[in-house]
């Protein structure tokens, strides 16, 4: 995989999809992702780390967030938006990495808790292809 890539996020239930121009690199067996979208207007920062057992996404700017998914652990983050703050737990059952020469596919799945009460089951999918 090439350092220059494009990633494509889909959210929780699709609900967003975000398509982006990134930086990729590799270290020490996991791989780190660097892009930056604009939401509303407002340039938003976000981070992806991975390898075959956890994902960590960051996202800064008019929502703020640190999702450390683990396969198999339950793990909380705390989102901070204009409309006030929540919490949020995420008991992973799932997370695929699959590798391609100019491609990675990343699917995470998990059950969702909003301020510790039983939510929903959630998906976040992450495809980071190499830029023609």
């Amino acid at each position: 995989m090439k350092t220059e890539c494009r990633i494509r996020v889909e959210g929780h239930q699709d609900a967003e999809v975000i398509v982006a121009e990134a930086r990729y690199h590799e270290k020490n067996g996991r791989g780190y992702i660097f892009f930056e979208h604009e939401t509303d207007g407002a340039a938003e920062k976000y981070s992806l780390k991975f390898d075959a057992d956890s994902l960590e996404y960051n996202r800064k700017g008019v929502l703020r967030t640190s999702i450390c998914l683990k396969k198999g652990e339950k793990t909380y983050a705390d989102y901070v938006t204009p409309y006030g703050n929540f919490r949020a737990g995420f008991e992973t059952t799932e997370i695929l990495v699959l590798e391609e020469a100019e491609r990675i596919r990343i699917l995470a799945e998990y059950n969702l808790s909003l301020n510790d009460l039983p939510h929903e089951k959630g998906k976040i999918r992450f495809e980071i292809t190499e830029r023609q």
